[in-house]
């Protein structure tokens, strides 16, 4: 141990202490000189506002993590949400097949839009009227039966309220008692109206049948 000679005067040393004050009554106490982590250079000669200083900091780091915490059910409740809408325009390109193969324009004016647009396979452009004018129990009574229209391979985006459903179509066709399947890649453009699916475009690019 050094001898208290050598030892650095008290001013020197880095004590946590400012000199002694007296208060009153004639007992002495040690003020503290030293400022708590976070707060303002001079804080040590105002408590309060080291006070303030450190509940602002942790006020705000309280609040930046509530701002970025969202509840795992809530993540939930939307990817669910999700699910249920992607359901829905499937369904709905999937009645619409249905129509056609019925040659219901009863159904067609129910899930086409106002505004309906579609490209056939052949590349036509074709109107809401012209296409409902197709499926006519005229059109019916010549067209060769179709046993089935399905819809799959689907891929869904749903962008509030518009979707897009690309989606491979098989028609299956009875003609002269043979099975004919005629394949196609559709991409279906749907928006919300008065709270329902509209289909407002279709476009219908044929497949290729497999090479032998």
């Amino acid at each position: 141990m050094l001898p208290a000679s050598n030892l650095p005067a008290a001013s020197a040393l880095d004590s946590p202490f400012q000199s002694e004050s007296a208060a009153p009554g004639g007992t002495r106490f040690l003020r503290s000189k030293r400022r708590p982590v976070g707060a303002p250079a001079g804080a040590e000669r105002d408590p309060a506002g080291v006070i303030l200083a450190v509940m602002s900091k942790r006020i705000g780091f309280l609040l930046l993590v509530s701002l970025l915490w969202i509840p795992s059910s809530t993540l939930r409740a939307g990817a669910q949400a999700d699910k249920s809408a992607a359901a829905e325009v499937v369904a709905v390109v999937q009645q619409l097949a249905d129509a056609q193969r019925t040659f219901d324009q009863s159904a067609l004016e129910r899930l086409l839009a106002p505004d309906y647009i579609e490209v056939s396979p052949v590349g036509d452009v074709d109107d809401r009227a012209k296409v409902i004018g197709f499926y006519s129990a005229e059109a019916k009574a010549k067209a060769p039966p179709v046993s089935s229209i399905t819809i799959d391979e689907t891929t869904v985006r749903v962008y509030g309220d518009y979707a897009v459903v690309i989606a491979r179509q098989t028609m299956n066709i009875n003609a002269g008692g043979t099975n004919r399947p005629v394949v196609m890649r559709t991409t279906a453009h749907l928006r919300k109206i008065s709270n329902a699916w509209r289909i407002s475009s279709m476009q219908y690019t044929g497949i290729r049948p497999p090479t032998a």
